[in-house]
């Protein structure tokens, strides 16, 4: 029953979602039925459009095709810095770049780092059961990003299978999912590293100085001194720890007298919050264990 109502309310906020956003929604599906994107080219000039293989290159040396902020380079040999005129074919240039497209759109360096620790997350969080579904996820989706920054095969499933997708005509936008994955796998095995002086610490004070955990301190004080439930009449049988315990429960005397001894060491106290019945008045004295054996 508690599911059903999760689900209906689920499904009440998903239609309000929708509600509220349908004036924004509808116009939009309207656009893209009549977009003069849709169609226009063919599926292998799009692909054309992707990167190339050398493009690979700059996931580990961005600027290995040149950088347009770069107007000049140092000649080694006269040692000095020469602008950038013409280039081998004699054209004219100013900048220094024979990358493909621009180099903004063909920019998809991470860091090593970034990429190393991606390559780790996926190795530890496979192995653990709570991190394995989202990175899965986040390793599928940065394949797909990659195979389709690539125009490899795969990207006809996108061009022919989603609708109004053959408006787009750049295949190497999917550097954006790429990017997202590689920087949420490169998180993920943060929690592997070794702690810092500081988290250890913070965990100590946590813990204690004995380095017990306080729901087992807790648990350990509760072992010592048992609860006894309440009986319902005079004869009931108490627990099977409180008959195990070695004290006996007895009314205490009218007399006033010393109920605990000072010694406490060779007597062990059991607490009976709770234990007496409404109307029975009655108070505990706890007894040696000798005196119990006898």
């Amino acid at each position: 029953m508690a599911r059903r109502a999760l689900g209906v309310w689920l499904l009440a906020m998903v239609g309000a979602g929708l509600a509220l956003a349908g004036i924004q929604l509808l116009p939009l599906i309207e656009l893209a039925q009549r977009n003069f994107r849709q169609g226009s080219v063919s599926y292998a000039d799009v692909v054309g459009w992707a990167w190339p293989k050398r493009q690979v290159l700059t996931f580990f040396l961005p600027d290995v095709f040149g950088n347009p902020s770069h107007h000049g380079y140092w000649d080694i040999w006269a040692r000095r810095w020469v602008p950038a005129t013409v280039n081998a074919l004699g054209e004219p240039i100013r900048t220094i770049f024979w990358g493909v497209k621009n180099y903004v759109e063909g920019g998809n360096y991470l860091g090593l780092l970034t990429m190393a620790l991606a390559a780790l997350g996926v190795g530890v969080g496979l192995r653990q059961r709570p991190t394995r579904g989202p990175v899965a996820f986040f390793a599928i989706l940065s394949l797909i990003a990659l195979a389709n920054a690539f125009g490899t095969p795969l990207y006809a499933l996108f061009y022919y299978g989603l609708p109004w997708y053959k408006q787009v005509h750049s295949p190497f936008r999917w550097v954006f999912p790429l990017t997202l994955a590689m920087a949420t796998l490169a998180a993920m095995p943060r929690s592997t590293l070794p702690a810092s002086a500081e988290e250890r610490n913070q965990a100590r004070r946590a813990v204690g100085p004995d380095q017990k955990p306080r729901a087992k301190r807790a648990k350990a004080r509760a072992a010592r001194h048992p609860v006894v439930s309440s009986p319902t009449s005079e004869g009931a049988s108490l627990s099977p720890m409180i008959r195990s315990a070695p004290v006996s429960l007895e009314p205490a005397p009218t007399s006033p007298g010393r109920r605990f001894p000072r010694s406490r060491r060779s007597y062990e106290f059991v607490t009976l919050t709770g234990w007496l019945a409404p109307g029975k008045r009655s108070a505990v004295r706890a007894r040696p264990a000798s005196a119990v054996a006898a």
